[in-house]
């Protein structure tokens, strides 16, 4: 890119560069503009590495975080990203076959201002049962390339590191109130915490959240 500057309402111009005009004009002295977003320096999906669900039931929150130097620097949102959370079979390279995968926009996270990335947010709502995976997309130039991330983030993108997601139908095998076994209330105001448990075989020993799984306490006559 040059300037110009006219002093006969643009009948004739002088053409500047980035050293002036003493020597003329020379092309190897204009600007120089980059068309595409700030480059990716680093992504990965954060947290959590595998997770589960049923078909269709949101799974618990899936968490990525993002590099951009200069941009996602500090406590503020870096406007030129723009993030994905997606998921497929986990025998194909989403970053190969971007469209065997299914992809949502995820959130941007306020909450998260311990370090210079930037963290998104997202679930996934499997519509049929099976073992599945999933991986978040970061892009800076409005989604023409994508930077796709996985648990590592040190190595280039890996199929072998993807988020594992379980989607299948729950079977309750065991349930209980725990705790307590009694207690008084007063009328308009909630009473201490009741608590339950449940086990559910194949989810629930697992150290992630069982999702599918849904808890209700009901009280009455």
């Amino acid at each position: 890119y040059a300037y110009r500057f006219s002093s006969n309402a643009g009948l004739t111009f002088a053409y500047c560069d980035l050293d002036g005009t003493d020597n003329g004009f020379q092309r190897d002295q204009m600007g120089s503009l980059t068309v595409g977003g700030p480059p990716i320096a680093w992504c990965q999906l954060q947290y959590p590495a595998q997770t589960s669900t049923a078909p269709g039931v949101a799974s618990e929150l899936i968490f990525g975080r993002v590099r951009v130097q200069g941009c996602t620097d500090g406590d503020f949102q870096c406007a030129a990203v723009r993030a994905q959370l997606g998921y497929g079979s986990a025998s194909v390279d989403p970053s190969a076959q971007p469209d065997s995968f299914t992809w949502q926009d995820a959130a941007y996270n306020a909450g998260h201002v311990s370090d210079d990335n930037d963290e998104h947010q997202a679930t996934i709502t499997p519509v049929a049962t099976g073992p599945l995976a999933y991986a978040y997309r970061y892009s800076t130039d409005g989604g023409a390339t994508w930077s796709y991330c996985d648990t590592n983030g040190a190595d280039g993108f890996q199929t072998a590191e993807m988020g594992q997601l379980d989607a299948s139908v729950k079977t309750i095998d065991w349930c209980k109130i725990q705790s307590p076994a009694s207690l008084s209330g007063t009328v308009g105001v909630p009473t201490a915490a009741v608590y339950g448990q449940v086990f559910s075989s194949g989810c629930s020993e697992l150290t992630k959240w069982c999702g599918g799984i849904r808890a209700e306490l009901g009280f009455g006559p």
